[in-house]
């Protein structure tokens, strides 16, 4: 069984070696989002923090199984949320700009005193991760879709000149 990952990361005690933590972040950890996806299994992250000249780089590896719901079938299905993102770590209140551009890879992640927060990290990666307007990635595993189909029902064919000869007659003998 993996190791319980903690909440945050103190990013002021790496040394010119990179540090590596690998395990799970607890569900209960999570507030944000609820009302819109579920986590149906504990993240799994790798996370590796190495300090190079004097700039913080951070890369995790995140897996989790996400529950969203279909906006069409309003249905539960899920996704899976498979990613690996690089970052540089700057405290609160620090120039940025500087940053952004020598590493226009790697995106800016915010440190309070010091320290990471993985639970802020994983769910912005899930949020960003996840589609903005959830439905199933088959059409035919979208309940509404089939059902749909099975409604409806199959035009009577139509000739539009099935009754021109008999007009013709018709007129012809007045």
């Amino acid at each position: 069984m993996d190791a319980e990952l903690p909440d945050e990361i103190d990013c002021t005690k790496s040394t010119s070696r990179a540090k590596e933590w690998t395990g799970r972040l607890s569900l209960d950890k999570f507030k944000k989002h609820r009302d819109f996806y579920r986590m149906e299994t504990d993240p799994a992250l790798k996370v590796i923090i190495g300090n190079r000249q004097g700039v913080l780089n951070i890369e995790m590896s995140l897996y989790v199984v996400v529950e969203l719901e279909c906006q069409r079938c309003l249905r539960p299905f899920n996704v899976n949320v498979n990613r690996v993102g690089k970052y540089i770590g700057i405290e609160a209140g620090s120039d940025y700009k500087s940053y952004s551009q020598n590493d226009g890879d790697k995106e800016i992640v915010t440190l309070l005193e010091g320290k990471l927060s993985l639970t802020s990290l994983v769910e912005e990666e899930i949020f960003l991760e996840i589609p903005m307007i959830p439905k199933h990635f088959r059409d035919k595993d979208c309940q509404l879709i089939e059902s749909a189909e099975m409604m409806v029902k199959p035009k009577a064919e139509r000739k539009p000149f099935a009754d021109l000869a008999r007009m013709i007659k018709d007129t012809t003998i007045n």
